[in-house]
Formats: structure tokens, C-alpha cells, sequence
């Protein structure tokens, strides 16, 4: 490796590690935040942190998780071949793909929410469980956000793929200052027992992921990336990427719905 090659790797791991500590400390702000205008042990802080983690839990699989242990060395290595053409023909018709798939499972889930929400309606619950018919409520406005974060995953993606891990380690950051200022807005307006105070809340949480994935959208373009919303099914290279990123998301699927149970349980 060359002196060149060793100082670019070397700046790069520091971007990246002050990218992650800023994304850390800003989420430490937000959740202090949150407890502090929230309670802590609030019916309405229970239903958001039960409903919030079942997008996090496809961002798991269909983002961060399997999708992107599949997608990147396939993008990387058509990259390292000088193929710039095909990677980005090969990412446009993948992302395309899973956009696809996400919408179908954010419609699905928030219409399976909003409809147990209607058939059980509070009186269904124990005092303990409370905050479950509110988490059914709330579910289908939070929804969204898994499309989002999977989509700015799969472009985050892209940019490793090109060797710039510094923005989407910063990435997150963007998230936790929309939620910050959201929560401070709130506290002066509203108060925690307000049901439109978690509404509210909860558009602030699609605003981020918004300009989450729209920021590295644009980073993307910058580098010679412009997605267009193009899938294609019958792309040999899309389905291998595919064929790749199934057999993960069913091993890490069975743990991550383990933890969704016990989420709903405990809160």
C-alpha cells in the first residue's frame, strides 16, 4: 500500500470515527431530551418506543443488516473494475427494487395496525398494556420512516462502495438534531399529555428521515450517481444480488421479531 493510499485510509477511519462519536453523542441529547419532555414512563413514550422500533427492526434487515452485506460488495467490486456505468446501472435498478418492496410492507403493516387498533380499541388491554392500542395508532404514521432509513442505507451504501464513509457516518446526526429541536418546540407549546404533541412528534421523525436520505441523495449526484427510479426484474446481477441478501434476513429475522415481542411485552 502506498504512503498515499496509507494517509487517504487513515483520514478516512478518523472522518468516519468522529462521524460515528457526533451521531453517539447527538443521539445521547435526543433520548435525554425525549425522557425529559416525555416522562420517562409515560403511556405515550411507551407507544413510540414500541412502534418506533418495528421500523428499526426493517431497517435491521432491509437496510444496515442483510440487505447491504449483499448490495456493497456487489457495487464495489464493479467499481474496482472500472465499471462505473454498470455499478450505478446495477444500484439504480436494486434500490428501485427495494423501494418497492418496503412500500409493500409499510402499507401492509400499517394497515394490519390501524385494523387491530379498531377491532380492540383501549378497553381491550390491561392497565399494564395500556400503551398498546396508542402504539397501534401511531404505528401507521411511523411506518414511513422504514422506507426512508432502508432507502438512505442503500445510499449511504453507494458512498462506502466509493470509498467515502465520513458523510453517512455524520449522517445520522441530521436525525438527531430534527429530533432535539422537535422535542424543544414541543416543550414550549405543548404539553407531554397533549395527544397532538406525538403526532406531531411523529411527522418530526419522517422530517429527519426526509433529509436523512435526500442529503445523501445529493452527495451521491455529487459523485457521478444520479438514481432514477428504474427497477428491473429480470437483471441477472439484481437477482444475484437478491438471491445474496435472502438467506440473511431470514436467520437475523427470527431474532429480530424475538425482540419486537418482548418490546411490546415489557413497555
Amino acid at each position: 500500500m502506498s504512503e498515499n493510499s496509507n494517509k487517504r485510509a487513515t483520514r478516512n477511519m478518523f472522518s468516519s470515527s468522529v462521524g460515528i462519536l457526533a451521531s453517539r453523542v447527538t443521539g445521547m441529547l435526543r433520548d435525554i431530551a425525549m425522557t425529559h419532555y416525555w416522562g420517562g414512563t409515560g403511556a405515550a413514550q411507551a407507544a413510540f418506543y414500541t412502534a418506533f422500533f418495528l421500523p428499526n427492526l426493517f431497517r435491521s434487515l432491509f437496510g444496515e443488516g442483510a440487505f447491504t452485506a449483499a448490495f456493497l460488495p456487489s457495487i464495489a467490486s464493479k467499481l474496482e473494475q472500472k465499471d462505473k456505468e454498470g455499478a450505478w446501472r446495477l444500484a439504480e435498478r436494486t434500490i428501485s427494487i427495494q423501494m418497492i418492496f418496503l412500500a409493500a410492507i409499510v402499507l401492509l403493516v400499517s394497515a394490519v395496525s390501524l385494523l387491530l387498533y379498531f377491532i380492540m380499541g383501549a378497553d381491550f388491554f390491561s392497565e399494564k398494556y395500556s400503551h398498546v392500542p396508542l402504539t397501534f395508532k401511531i404505528l401507521p404514521l411511523l411506518m414511513p420512516y422504514a422506507f426512508l432509513i432502508c432507502s438512505t442505507a442503500s445510499f449511504a451504501a453507494v458512498l462506502n462502495a466509493l470509498r467515502n464513509f465520513a458523510i453517512p457516518a455524520f449522517n445520522p446526526v441530521i436525525f438527531n438534531i430534527v429530533e432535539i429541536l422537535s422535542v424543544g418546540g414541543l416543550y414550549f407549546t405543548l404539553k407531554n399529555d397533549d395527544p397532538k404533541a406525538l403526532i406531531i412528534f411523529c411527522f418530526c421523525i419522517l422530517l429527519g428521515g426526509v433529509l436523512q436520505m435526500l442529503s445523501l441523495m445529493l452527495v451521491c449526484r455529487r459523485k457521478g450517481f444520479c438514481f432514477h427510479f428504474r427497477p428491473v426484474w429480470k437483471d441477472e446481477e439484481v437477482r444475484a444480488v437478491l438471491k445474496k441478501f435472502v438467506p440473511g434476513t431470514v436467520g437475523a429475522g427470527v431474532n429480530q421479531i424475538n425482540q419486537c415481542i418482548d418490546k411490546v411485552m415489557v413497555n
